[in-house]
């Protein structure tokens, strides 16, 4: 979304790596306990994992720049610099285009401030990592070669999950249409582990009950200022009768009765409330994260455990993190704008009944694991011996169901994706069978529609690990689907929907998912400086077999999403706009092109009671049926969150203004004299 001039990119970009003042250095550590502010104008350094303890609201002012410390500089044990935002407290960080809140290792010096921004010392100990963060650094020892040297950014809440470990024959259900819980009721982990659940990929996350300790954190007692009810919202009554008008209506059934207590476990998510609000992360860069807290399990760059519908999370991006980029256990999060690069594991990870809804979302797979430097002035030879602290890059999307496995335990994971661009690392060295677009796997739901998978290793959509069940639409089947999607350049069965599973037993869909026969994209550039532009290619000069930018699609949409999904017609993640230009890591390590669209300026009239919105539209598409899309959206909640209310073209309907290079565009709504703001993305 950052649409900077050539001119004014230039001036930024000077802005960012010369002369800055030091800024201050605050280390922090513990817990916070208060409302509590960072500012623009310091560092704050992580010497471990803090915890956000409820009520508390933790304000990150935009522009902020954190650091995260290992267990090396910090001598600590397990407790890398590490966000974690409990149960029942908030995180509100709105960076913006130009000021992204930017979450990185302890010495990267790729921030606006450069090194001055370095702390000298941590926990009163000088430190050297001897890690080397140029661009054109020695081969293994160079920006894209690093990882794990932080944790990343947790957030958990309350929202129904499929977990149950306490080892008996009952299990919890939810069913989210009624809203109303059966089955065995909701008991909090005691710290132990789970007594049935372990081997390869299963996570056992405790001996709770409709609640889990979340991966890579542990159950840690803390006492805070008020009782917390871990299995009711603001609306119970005390006499714990199981009943809630909230927002999505009257709870009810078996919940849990479980006392409320000045006693709180850090660690641990799950509870009642579908939109249970964990605050607002947007423009959030994160970087050089994964710092594993014990053998094979790494902290993920974003990772929330039971996340309500009531959080804000947007604009994130995710690079060089070890393990997976960001993973959902369960939830009911809607996310928009994730774009995830050269990280360890998967990209996006569901498991536990996740059912949200995520839109935009951008992966580009591989990076320094599969590809030497080229444009740079230091280049290699071959990849070997690089990024050594990396897992091999493993798949795009990993989706899984309740554990334990194939459990039947609801809520059902039932993830919606919309509009997806992949690029995968085949063409690389080492690319081996797990490099799918998306692996589906015990008995996980939902749909990916609007995708384009180009250059992946292996097939586009794969699946593992099904039920046992023969009746269709039985929750004990993989029923994942991947509809009028596109892929380009993929193993050699791209689309195999009955992979591993016993004949029968799959519901999953590929209709109107084709193959290109050619690129779609206009620069897929691994490690090329300057190389990297995952916009669609112009169909004027490219011929029929350009297809994706075409405006051709139904806008997404899903039975109960309102006001979220952006009603754009294209297939893929972006279309005209490079949306990583300007903010993300991937811009800061010199692997974008350097001008991007201009940036549309707004101005807001009011006729006849109603707002109108007024722009600069691109006018470099000389095609009018091709020219850019941009979507319209309105925040009437001081800008917390935004509705999506159109998409519009230069000249196109819905366009008020009949000259060229300005679009005008009129909202529904009557203006009644409270703030209203209104935000334009190009596409």
């Amino acid at each position: 979304m950052k649409l900077f001039s050539k001119t004014i990119l230039a001036a930024s970009m000077a802005l960012a790596f010369g002369g800055a003042a030091k800024s201050a250095i605050i280390e922090v550590s513990g817990d916070i306990t208060a409302d509590t502010r960072w500012t623009r104008d310091n560092v704050y350094v992580l010497t471990g994992i803090l915890y956000v303890l409820p009520p508390a609201k933790l304000t990150v002012e935009p522009g902020t720049l954190i650091r995260g410390a290992n267990d090396t500089i910090t001598s600590g044990t397990n407790n890398p610099g590490t966000i974690c935002i409990c149960r029942g407290a908030k995180i509100v960080g709105s960076g913006t285009v130009d000021d992204p809140i930017i979450f990185t290792s302890v010495d990267d010096p790729n921030v606006k401030g450069g090194a001055n921004t370095i702390p000298a010392t941590v926990v009163g100990n000088a430190f050297s990592t001897g890690l080397n963060y140029d661009v054109n650094g020695p081969t293994s020892n160079n920006a894209f070669a690093i990882s794990r040297q932080a944790g990343g950014l947790v957030l958990l809440g309350r929202t129904p999950m499929a977990y149950d470990g306490n080892g008996n024959a009952a299990r919890p259900s939810y069913n989210d249409s009624t809203n109303t819980f059966s089955g065995e009721a909701l008991v909090l982990p005691t710290g132990g582990v789970s007594p049935e659940i372990s081997g390869t990929n299963q996570n056992n996350a405790g001996d709770g009950t409709g609640f889990a300790v979340i991966e890579g954190l542990a159950i840690t007692p803390a006492t805070i200022s008020f009782s917390f009810d871990p299995d009711q919202t603001v609306g119970y009554d005390a006499a714990e009768v199981n009943t809630w008008a909230g927002p999505e209506g009257a709870i009810s059934g078996t919940v849990g009765g479980i006392a409320a207590s000045t006693s709180f476990q850090r660690g641990v998510y799950g509870g009642v409330d579908e939109n249970d609000d964990s605050g607002v992360v947007r423009f959030w860069s994160l970087r050089y994260g994964g710092f594993p807290v014990s053998a094979d399990l790494e902290i993920n760059g974003f990772t929330c455990g039971a996340v309500g519908r009531g959080t804000v999370s947007e604009w994130i991006d995710v690079i060089n993190n070890a393990d997976d980029a960001a993973e959902f256990f369960g939830g009911y999060n809607d996310c928009k704008y994730f774009f995830l690069m050269h990280c360890g594991d998967d990209y996006i990870d569901w498991d536990q009944g996740f059912s949200g809804t995520i839109q935009h979302v951008f992966i580009h797979s591989g990076g320094g694991q599969f590809f030497p430097r080229s444009g740079f002035t230091a280049t290699d030879a071959s990849t070997a011996g690089k990024n050594t602290t990396f897992n091999a890059s493993e798949r795009g999307f990993e989706l899984d169901g309740p554990e334990p496995n194939n459990s039947g335990i609801l809520p059902r994971s039932n993830g919606h994706v919309f509009n997806v661009t992949m690029i995968g690392p085949k063409g690389g060295v080492s690319v081996g069978a797990a490099h799918d677009g998306i692996r589906v796997r015990r008995a996980s739901s939902g749909k990916i529609e609007y995708a384009l998978f180009e250059d992946i290793g292996s097939g586009v959509i794969e699946q593992s690990d099904p039920g046992t069940n023969a009746t269709p639409g039985n929750a004990s089947r993989n029923d994942t689907d991947l509809l009028n999607s596109l892929y380009f350049n993929t193993g050699a069965s791209p689309l195999v929907p009955n992979a591993g599973a016993t004949a029968g037993q799959t519901d999953i869909d590929v209709t109107g998912t084709v193959v290109t026969t050619a690129t779609q994209l206009v620069a897929k550039g691994q490690l090329v400086k300057n190389g990297l532009n995952p916009t669609l290619v112009d169909e004027a000069p490219s011929g029929t077999a350009i297809v994706a930018r075409k405006l051709t699609r139904t806008p997404p949409t899903r039975a109960g999403v309102q006001n979220f999904l952006s009603p754009v017609t294209y297939t893929g993640a972006m279309r005209d706009n490079n949306m990583l230009f300007g903010w993300t890591g991937a811009n800061d390590l010199q692997l974008l092109p350097t001008t991007n669209l201009a940036r549309p300026v707004l101005t807001l009239t009011i006729v006849s009671g109603s707002p109108q919105v007024s722009f600069n539209a691109d006018t470099t598409v000389t095609d009018a049926a091709d020219s850019v899309q941009y979507v319209v959206e309105r925040s009437s909640d001081g800008g917390a969150t935004f509705v999506p209310f159109v998409a519009v073209q230069d000249g196109g309907s819905g366009d008020l203004d009949a000259s060229a290079g300005t679009i005008r565009v009129a909202d529904s709504i009557s203006f009644t004299g409270a703030a209203v703001h209104y935000r334009v993305i190009p596409q």
